[in-house]
């Protein structure tokens, strides 16, 4: 396998947020944890 001469820097976060599938599905995901959290908490009160 050969190496290529030309490698791509890292993405920044500027870079991976201009992407607007990638900030749809991030934000799907922390509504997706918000919902977690608040469940988790929940069953905390209604089992204490």
């Amino acid at each position: 396998m050969s190496q290529g001469s030309s490698t791509a820097p890292p993405a920044g976060y500027r870079a991976v947020f201009a992407v607007t599938e990638f900030r749809a599905v991030f934000a799907a995901h922390l509504l997706s944890l918000l919902g977690v959290v608040v469940s988790e908490l929940a069953l905390t009160v209604l089992v204490y």
